[in-house]
């Protein structure tokens, strides 16, 4: 063991992580079925992003780990022997191996890692069950992929079409587990206005003394088996791509996903040489020649207006126009449930009116915002209104 190793474990040991187990349902939904564990990552001071996670997972029914880290020091920093990582970079793969070793440690089958920035697909149930027919080692759900314009977007085996079949199956499903779940989710309906976050935390776990219902109450999903999915060439896997051989700058860790090999892979590529998280990713496909993709359309992506790493790009600079060129084929922002916590938190004073719309609201944040008449239109037509509602908003908001 080398001394960064002996450093990175060190680190870990004393690295401290604020974990809250919330349950949004108690029945067997799409995505609970498939992850045996799903982490969201959010950083301690970033409380408005807390916000947004608690109220997106319940209103997709996602029941997850929070893992609330706070900002790594000087000192931590320091111990690193690799100048070219900033301490801000280095908290990211922190809080991301923190995760890594939990699924190994607890023996997972599979586990996701989601960001707090993420931004769901419309269609993201849809999307989930036609992805996970299969079986895989590391998935991106998202990806800042710079090569995707010149070298990916020609290997797609696109076949959008088909997640209309999907999606009559999903929503028997999901009628189901509603029909089942309204008790719960009465009992959860008021809870971050009311109460503060940790007192939300110790409701849910307290919850969690239901009883699951009838296993015949469940309508049966056929989920390929490990034996029967074995991928025995990549062209059998469609709306996904590896990268090419030549491609650079192949990053985003905002949602990915990872069987029990695949976590140890990447946990020990990282121990072994730490580094900014995402420049592993050819390591992984390189190891995982025919159980590694890129998800595309992407199921998440994530909101890059904002960073905590300073890797943002700026609204309607040439930097962000830059990024969507390379990185998408004719990215729609309507695609996906968009809607700016930035906006919202420059402008935390601006109280939510009785009569307000989420429309209405967002239009006057966006006006105090941006000067130009053009560039309000603009980014108003980003959003998605009809996703949260006002007092999602008004949770969202919540102790800022």
């Amino acid at each position: 063991m080398n001394n960064c190793n002996i450093d990175i474990n060190n680190i870990l040991n004393n690295y401290k992580v604020d974990i809250y187990e919330i349950t949004n349902t108690k029945k067997k939904t799409f995505i609970n079925m498939r992850i045996k564990k799903i982490f969201v990552i959010n950083l301690a001071d970033n409380t408005i992003r807390r916000n947004y996670i608690l109220m997106l997972m319940k209103k997709y029914n996602i029941n997850f780990s929070l893992i609330v880290v706070n900002r790594i020091s000087q000192k931590v920093h320091s111990l690193i022997k690799n100048n070219r990582i900033t301490k801000e970079e280095l908290g990211c793969t922190l809080s991301h191996m923190w995760c890594l070793r939990e699924i190994i440690k607890n023996n997972y089958e599979n586990a996701i890692i989601f960001e707090d920035d993420i931004i769901f697909h419309k269609n993201f149930k849809e999307m989930f069950m036609d992805i996970f027919q299969h079986e895989y080692d590391f998935l991106l759900l998202g990806a800042c992929d710079f090569s995707f314009q010149h070298l990916h977007k020609k290997l797609l085996l696109n076949t959008d079409n088909e997640l209309q079949i999907k999606n009559q199956i999903i929503d028997h499903v999901d009628n189901i587990s509603e029909q089942q779940d309204n008790t719960f989710e009465e009992q959860q309906d008021n809870t971050l206005q009311e109460d503060t976050f940790e007192e939300h935390q110790e409701n849910t776990l307290q919850e969690d003394t239901f009883e699951e219902p009838p296993e015949d109450t469940i309508p049966e999903i056929q989920f390929v088996t490990k034996e029967m999915n074995t991928l025995d060439s990549v062209s059998s896997v469609k709306n996904m791509y590896r990268p090419d051989q030549n491609a650079v700058k192949v990053y985003g860790a905002h949602a990915n996903y990872y069987s029990l090999h695949g976590a140890k892979v990447m946990f020990e590529s990282k121990r072994d040489n730490i580094s900014f998280f995402d420049k592993s990713y050819l390591l992984m496909f390189d190891t995982f020649e025919n159980t590694s993709f890129i998800c595309y359309p992407n199921l998440v992506v994530s909101d890059i207006s904002t960073s905590n790493l300073n890797h943002s790009y700026p609204f309607l600079s040439k930097s962000e126009d830059s990024y969507y060129k390379r990185c998408f084929d004719n990215f729609q922002f309507t695609d996906y449930n968009f809607i700016y916590l930035d906006i919202i938190l420059k402008h935390k004073s601006v109280n939510i009116r009785e009569d307000d719309s989420v429309e209405s609201y967002i239009t006057r944040l966006i006006k105090y915002q941006f000067q130009s008449v053009t560039e309000r239109e603009l980014i108003k037509n980003r959003h998605v209104f009809d996703f949260f509602t006002i007092r999602d908003l008004e949770k969202i908001k919540f102790n800022l």
